[in-house]
């Protein structure tokens, strides 16, 4: 979604100036208007300058960090603490300097007359969606303090999950990289000392290829270092652009060994959720 800057005045005529995510300008200058803004200014911010925005603000939160929030939020809000007070203290609490920037323009919202949904939404990568949206049902039916105990658990839960399914995927990623490691050994120091006693011999076809690789492997190191090193960041960047990230989210559960798993990661995830 883009981010624009903006400079605006708030009910008590200070001036701010700061990021907000919208779908487009007339949005994002409507959401300001209904927080009591008065918008002087508002750009959408590009390329170089939105990288920048979202790397500085939105980066560096762990999911603990997020889950620890909200169990304590929640906690303030049952012993009668105003919101604006929780996040006063919340923030003091806060490891991530990302994240004490982030609860102080959220405190500094709410005492402006932001709704707290509203306030929250404006930090997409640190609460998702599914969150934001969650308290503004919770708001709306006056029961905030009962989502924020949801959403704690549900947070929790989540965490618990992919913890198990990092847990899953630890046997099978290590018997693959015992498996390179002994196999490039092999052709790459042990089979190269044959051979010289094996040469001018007529050759089965597997010992003959196991020669011919060991070979190749000898005489190609640095071009496959580099292929190898171009082919790691091909890869991060296809992950980085949501259209190939599409694409590969929906094929790799057809992967054998790692498929499952991650396939019924996504299910019962989606459980969770749904419920």
């Amino acid at each position: 979604m883009p981010i624009f800057e903006y400079v605006a005045v708030d009910s008590n005529g200070g001036k701010i100036k700061n990021t907000i995510t919208a779908p487009d300008e007339g949005a994002a200058a409507r959401l300001l208007k209904d927080d009591g803004f008065a918008v002087q200014h508002i750009r959408e911010l590009t390329g170089a300058a939105a990288g920048i925005s979202q790397f500085s603000l939105f980066q560096r939160v762990s999911n603990k960090q997020v889950v620890l929030f909200f169990r304590m939020f929640s906690s303030l809000i049952h012993s009668n603490v105003s919101i604006s007070e929780a996040m006063g203290i919340l923030h003091m609490q806060a490891e991530s300097r990302t994240m004490k920037k982030a609860l102080v323009n959220i405190k500094s919202d709410i005492e402006g007359g932001v709704r707290v949904s509203d306030a929250f939404a404006r930090y997409p990568k640190i609460f998702d969606p599914l969150i934001t949206n969650m308290i503004r049902a919770g708001e709306l039916g006056g029961i905030l303090d009962v989502v924020l105990d949801r959403i704690s658990d549900f947070l929790e839960g989540r965490a618990a999950l992919k913890r198990k399914m990092i847990l899953s995927l630890i046997y099978p990623s290590v018997v693959l990289v015992v498996t390179l490691v002994v196999v490039g050994f092999f052709v790459g120091f042990v089979i190269p000392r044959f051979a010289s006693l094996l040469q001018g011999r007529r050759l089965p076809a597997n010992t003959q290829f196991l020669l011919d690789a060991s070979e190749f492997l000898q005489s190609n190191i640095p071009g496959i270092g580099i292929g190898f090193f171009i082919l790691a960041g091909t890869t991060v960047l296809l992950m980085k652009t949501a259209v190939t990230r599409l694409y590969i989210d929906r094929y790799k559960i057809y992967v054998p060994v790692i498929g499952p798993i991650l396939r019924y990661g996504a299910i019962v995830q989606f459980s969770k959720t749904f419920a």
